[in-house]
């Protein structure tokens, strides 16, 4: 918690403005109240919190920032530069000094190369490499769109997050509160936007509206700092880096819902390969399939000429989709005449009256 805080009685606080020093020391009371009145948070070992950063830093630099403060921290360890890492600082047995029986003389042990899933290779030969930084995100806005880069305008802070807490250890002591982080940050810039400059200008076919404009606006921004220069144009406020403060609560969400998420670009490429066979399997019927094919055939033959036959059921009337069939009206009656039944009952009396005579 205490880690990286400038009080006003140490000897960063002369380097820095009062105004400054108030605000980081506003800062670590908030904190400090905040652990305390709720249970649910803590602070995280291997997560760092980056404030009062420039607005053009993407993650890719802050990615960057981290590997080179891990270096420079060593580099200054060795010559003597800055203090080192304590024994219970370091979380893996890297770096540690033991008394060697032979010569009697202190030996820093080489850290122990991971086994099983943990185990990371890069480069061509596979070397095993560390894997320092394990997350580097920047708090965006997303109702503003930066032109240069076509994502969210930068809020000025963001997050690490690191395999090993010594890693977080060594990026909180040499970025917070130094001065070079402001120059190599715009350094760094520029180098992006030389590469986007370059992407966009061998890209083939022709270019939209966009495009041409963001290319003007790399222009227009790499000759305004070559003319100004970088050390001019650098932040002149320094880095607050803290450990973060994390929610349990959020955490277990968080676990969960990457262990139900949907499968890896890995399983995802085995699926694939697995139905792709199928699919090739499928493609080759066996002979069972080909007689089962020959039966399906016939079947189909048979149900076309028998629907080819005349039916022998009534049809319906034509013009009249809901007429009934003609065969189900045969045994109906007609209906009755007015007139003609008038006609018959008289007939009918006439016969009568003439027998009574």
């Amino acid at each position: 918690m205490r880690e990286g805080v400038i009080f006003p009685n140490s000897p960063a606080a002369s380097t820095i403005p009062p105004a400054e020093l108030e605000k980081r020391m506003n800062s670590f009371n908030a904190r400090r109240n905040l652990i305390q009145t709720n249970p649910s948070l803590y602070v995280s070992k291997t997560r760092l919190s980056i404030r009062q950063l420039p607005t053009f830093v993407s993650e890719r630099l802050l990615k960057r920032l981290a590997r080179h403060a891990i270096k420079a921290f060593d580099e200054e360890t060795e010559k003597g530069e800055r203090d080192g890492l304590e024994e219970d600082e370091m979380d893996d047995e890297g770096g540690k000094k033991v008394v060697d029986p032979l010569s009697g003389g202190e030996v820093a042990l080489s850290a122990k190369e991971p086994k099983g899933e943990e185990k990371k290779k890069t480069g061509r030969k596979g070397k095993w490499s560390s894997g320092a930084v394990k997350q580097a995100k920047i708090v965006r806005l997303s109702e503003r769109v930066d032109p240069l880069t076509g994502k969210g305008k930068s809020k000025g802070y963001g997050f690490l997050e690191t395999e090993k807490h010594a890693d977080a250890l060594k990026i909180l002591r040499w970025a917070n509160n130094n001065p070079e982080t402001g120059s190599l940050f715009r350094l760094w810039w520029m180098d992006e936007m030389k590469e986007a400059l370059d992407v966009l200008e061998k890209k083939t076919g022709e270019k939209s509206e966009e495009e041409i404009a963001r290319m003007k606006r790399l222009k227009e921004v790499i000759a305004t700092s070559n003319e100004d220069g970088v050390e001019k144009a650098g932040s002149k406020r320094t880095l607050v880096v803290e450990f973060s403060i994390e929610n349990v609560v959020i955490i277990k969400k968080r676990e969960g819902r990457d262990k139900t998420s949907g499968p890896t670009h890995v399983d995802k490429r085995n699926q694939k390969h697995k139905l792709d066979t199928d699919r090739k399997d499928e493609s080759k019927p066996s002979k069972e399939g080909k007689s089962r094919a020959s039966r399906k055939s016939t079947n189909s033959k048979r149900n076309e000429e028998e629907n080819s036959r005349p039916s022998k059921r009534p049809r319906m009337e034509q013009g009249n989709p809901n007429a009934t069939p003609l065969g189900a009206r045969i045994g109906e009656k007609r209906p009755s005449n007015p007139l003609g039944s008038i006609i018959g009952r008289k007939r009918k009396m006439k016969k009568m009256n003439s027998g009574r005579k």
